[in-house]
């Protein structure tokens, strides 16, 4: 009978052998390094599993055979969990391990040892593998092999590991964090609040694409903006801007060098779900004045009764004359809404999904329940409302069919929390990144490259129509911006760049399963970078390139803004798209940022000023950029 060993070590390699043992490589006190195998390890139960891990030091009982040994048993002092525990200390001590396997197996060799030949990858000719060089070891690097082929001459240098003992807080650098303004830039925050209060006064006068086209002209005008025509001589550091029918808006700042150097261009929309009138609006319904409604855009049709609504908008009379409507947001005028049913009687109701709810039928706007005096008339309360915005307006119902009016809540921007550190209003979609992108438009002083600002409408549906980014009014723009300095227009767009801003959807913890957290965007974490939108299988995106991508955010680290990049949520829930791909169609390198934006299509919407300070100095930092 063999007699057994007893050895004292550690294991330093422990492999998979076979269908359930495990070939084990232990560092003995008494024998230095040997092989033994743990028979049955990997069975489920086996005394000798915990045991024949790497870092368990003890007694170990071995039958001695001529090639291995056989373990027997282990009387375990430490198995050094804690090593598996710790990253750091997993790390050093993988180091120790496979240090101690390389120096026990490399003894020095004699001068004139016979070594393995075979051939090289560059000609084919044999080479000789030479012994571990005293001098080539680099920190900690493995297995160091030189191979010197005997046709060429080649040496060809081989390492297969080499670790730079980094420690934990080095390791943790390595990561993407998602952090907060607040904690990276907190000085940003006043500034922050100043430049909000702003953009409140923006959102309260421009509730429409219309009100934003005026408000934007007013302040280009007063920043010293002039009108732009076709076929004029422009200089750099002159600044132009133009119109498209009443809803859109493009400026433009001449930069010192050639447009066909290329030009930044940031777009935004100003158009936001609302609703609209239909053409044939009012009617009366048991003593009760309506007005029916056509729901624009993407909307949560149960959100929108029992809250405070306003008119806005234009109608033209029989001889083409414009009046302007605007009722619901003055103090003292009157405002209207759309009922909703009790629950004491909901229960019906209440069975239905939320989409099924309220219909598109049911989105009628109560604005009145007084009659005329003549009781023998039909549609009293009706005619009373024809004959009040009869004598208001001097309009007759045939004229509704002429008119753009858009119902929308009457309610005013306000500051979200007791630290007022966000904003709820209607319309932040998409006036959060508009207003930025024009403020930045308005600051930016004899820019190297021509900046322009594109207020677009039209993005809410699909960007179809005379004023929707799908037409070609801004790019109509853009060529006669080079013919007048007679740049080849093919040639500006290949080098140009855009940031298309639109909002995205901010994680919302109340409903985190929408959300995919690691891919989400954070509201007070800075201005959203998404490299592609869409739905689904990026369906509708213009998919920004790498070097795109990495351009602006080398740009954003430089003028430390404080970024973060995601998507909208899950991906089969679906998405939504935005103007970049109508750009990027164009030949111009195109990427997708915005201000992450909770209860987005809402009647009522919160955004973090800090995102919306973070996106203003995004644009800025674009239309200055000389790289």
């Amino acid at each position: 009978m063999r007699e057994q060993v007893i050895l004292t070590g550690m294991v330093i390699k422990s492999a998979p052998a076979g269908e359930y043992d495990r070939r084990l490589v232990i560092l003995t006190c008494e024998r230095g390094k040997i092989t033994a195998f743990a028979r049955g390890a990997r069975r489920p139960g086996s005394t000798l599993m915990a045991s024949s891990a790497p870092f368990v030091f003890g007694t170990f009982a071995l039958y001695e055979g001529r090639d291995a040994y056989s373990l027997v048993s282990v009387d375990v002092q430490n198995y050094f969990r804690e090593i598996t525990e710790d990253m750091e200390a997993a790390c050093y001590g993988s180091y120790f391990l496979e240090f101690a396997d390389f120096w026990r197996t490399a003894p020095a060799r004699p001068t004139g040892k016979r070594f393995r030949t075979t051939r090289t990858r560059r000609c084919g000719g044999m080479y000789t593998r030479s012994p571990p060089p005293t001098n080539g070891i680099k920190r900690f690097t493995l297995i160091h092999k030189q191979r010197c082929c005997a046709r060429c001459g080649t040496a060809e240098v081989r390492i297969r590991k080499e670790f730079s003992m980094k420690t934990t807080e080095e390791l943790k650098a390595l990561l993407y964090k998602n952090e907060s303004v607040a904690d990276l830039v907190p000085d940003a925050l006043a500034a922050a609040q100043d430049f909000c209060e702003g953009y409140k006064a923006f959102l309260d006068a421009a509730k429409t694409e219309r009100e934003a086209t005026k408000t934007a002209e007013k302040l280009l005008l007063d920043a010293g903006y002039r009108p732009f025509v076709a076929g004029e001589t422009l200089n750099p550091g002159d600044k132009v801007y133009a119109i498209n029918r009443a809803k859109c808006v493009l400026a433009a700042t001449i930069g010192t060098k050639s447009l066909e150097e290329g030009f930044h261009l940031n777009i935004a929309h100003i158009d936001s779900p609302r609703l609209d009138l239909r053409p044939v609006p009012v009617f009366e319904k048991e003593d009760f004045g309506y007005l029916r409604t056509h729901y624009y855009g993407g909307i949560r049709k149960y959100q929108w009764p029992t809250i405070p609504l306003a008119l806005h908008g234009v109608i033209f009379r029989a001889d083409g004359s414009q009046v302007d409507v605007c009722i619901g947001e003055k103090d003292d005028d009157p405002v209207f809404c759309i009922t909703d049913l009790l629950p004491h009687l909901g229960a019906k109701q209440s069975a239905k999904t939320l989409a099924e709810g309220i219909t598109a039928e049911d989105l009628n706007v109560l604005i009145a329940s007084t009659p005329i005096a003549d009781k023998d008339t039909e549609k009293r309360v009706k005619l009373n409302v024809l004959a009040m915005l009869n004598e208001a307006y001097g309009i007759t119902e045939r004229d509704f069919t002429r008119a753009e009016i858009e119902v929308v809540p009457a309610h005013k921007a306000r500051d979200i929390g007791l630290d007022r550190a966000m904003i709820g209003a209607y319309g932040h979609d998409d006036r959060v990144d508009a207003y930025p992108a024009l403020m930045a438009e308005i600051g930016v002083k004899n820019p190297a490259y021509t900046s322009v600002c594109v207020l677009t409408d039209k993005e809410e549906t699909g960007s179809d129509g005379v004023t929707g980014l799908n037409s070609m009014y801004t790019f109509h723009f853009l060529q006669q911006l080079c013919a007048g300095q007679g740049a080849d227009y093919i040639t500006a767009c290949k080098a140009a760049k855009c940031l298309s801003a639109d909002v995205t959807a901010a994680y919302d913890p109340t409903f985190a399963d929408a959300f995919e957290p690691d891919n989400g965007t954070y509201a007070g974490r800075g201005v959203a970078v998404y490299k592609y939108t869409g739905s689904r299988g990026k369906g509708g995106t213009s998919d920004a390139s790498a070097e795109t991508v990495s351009y602006l955010t080398r740009l954003m680290d430089k003028n430390n803004i404080v970024w973060q990049i995601g998507e909208m949520g899950k991906l089969d829930l679906g998405g939504g798209g935005t103007v970049a791909k109508y750009v990027a169609n164009q030949d111009i390198d195109t990427i997708d940022i915005g201000v992450p934006v909770l209860s987005m299509h809402a009647p009522f919407e919160v955004v973090s000023k800090a995102d919306v300070y973070m996106a203003y100095l995004t644009f800025k930092a674009f239309c200055e950029d000389a790289e």
